[in-house]
């Protein structure tokens, strides 16, 4: 770059600006010095750049060569340099959701395999891919406890997973989304009100978005809460039938919504507390059952491949180690301490 205009505009990134780095990153007007062997030892894009033969006519910049990181932003192109570049920073921006987007989204744009897979190992626990974690997400509550705020993070999330970085994240984003109201729905993917991105859904996975209420419903009295619309013949049968309508008035939404995958609990009482031996039983056994058929029928609810190969995609591992991604949850940065997190204008 030789003329002065061009680079009076210009800025340095003090914390990711090194003075004797070899390589200048430019997003938008915003410079980044690093070293183009660390870039290449951790992207296979930028590998294949620095191995490439250079004309003689390359841009440069205080006597590096001068690369434009086309379509990133500049907030972006810094967090995912300093995830890859400074170790301690990873656990901070990983708890930062938009941080963790920005890494996410850049390191599958560029090879960044091991950061790729850095980040959706860290990021995993929140998007389970199994039914056991996620009875025990729900029972650590390690979901944000603001409303607004949960949404805003399954609404960026839910974009990093369309984007394909992390696609077995999609099975329990849409099942979150399919729970909504049709009316914050309609807000979600519109970008309406409090939401400032419209959803750019493809239209498979839009439409079946839309279907889901209904599929998830039937699925839920079909297959996992059969024994509570059907008449029980025990020796306390009035009582016991009468908890039955109880419990489905009580799960059942405004709309009708029936989650199949909610917890077998009415009223805050188990259901021993509720029903005699025998229908609690009988009850217990259908529920667990048909909870584990339809979390297996989850992804296909939604019009995505089965589990095991979204997970295939999503952390590009061989066959025989798809069956091991069932590792109990570990504690993450966010789990305590959320709210204060997440900026409530994210």
């Amino acid at each position: 770059m030789s003329h002065k205009e061009e680079t009076s505009e210009l800025v340095r990134c003090e914390d990711v600006w090194f003075e004797d780095g070899t390589v200048v990153l430019q997003a938008d007007k915003t410079l980044f010095r690093v070293y183009a062997g660390v870039l290449s030892r951790h992207s296979s894009f930028f590998n294949d750049v620095f191995a490439a033969p250079r004309p003689p006519d390359l841009d440069t910049y205080d006597g590096c060569l001068l690369i434009a990181m086309r379509g990133d932003s500049p907030t972006d192109v810094r967090n995912f340099l300093l995830a890859m570049l400074d170790i301690e920073h990873f656990e901070s921006l990983i708890a930062d959701p938009c941080a963790a987007v920005a890494i996410l989204k850049l390191s599958e744009k560029y090879e960044a395999h091991k950061l790729r897979r850095r980040v959706t190992t860290a990021l995993a626990p929140l998007f389970p891919t199994t039914l056991a974690a996620f009875d025990e997400l729900r029972s650590r509550g390690a979901l944000p406890q603001s409303y607004q705020l949960r949404l805003i993070y399954h609404i960026i999330s839910l974009e990093l997973a369309l984007e394909s970085a992390a696609p077995s994240f999609l099975p329990s984003l849409l099942h979150f989304m399919a729970g909504q109201k049709t009316e914050v729905l309609d807000l979600i993917l519109s970008g309406g009100e409090d939401y400032t991105k419209t959803l750019i859904l493809s239209p498979k996975v839009k439409h079946a978005l839309l279907l889901a209420k209904q599929r998830l419903s039937t699925l839920g009295r079909k297959e996992v809460f059969t024994k509570m619309f059907e008449v029980g013949a025990c020796e306390q049968a009035e009582r016991c039938n009468a908890l039955r309508l109880a419990f489905i008035i009580d799960f059942q939404g405004p709309d009708g919504y029936l989650d199949p995958l909610q917890s077998a609990r009415a009223f805050g009482k188990d259901l021993p507390e509720l029903f005699c031996s025998s229908c609690t039983g009988i009850i217990a056994q259908s529920i667990s059952e048909g909870r584990t058929r339809v979390w297996e029928q989850l992804p296909q609810v939604f019009a995505l491949p089965s589990w095991k190969e979204l997970a295939k995609d999503t952390f590009h591992l061989p066959p025989a180690a798809i069956s091991s991604l069932d590792a109990p949850l570990t504690p993450r940065p966010w789990d305590n301490d959320w709210i204060d997190v997440i900026p409530p204008s994210a």
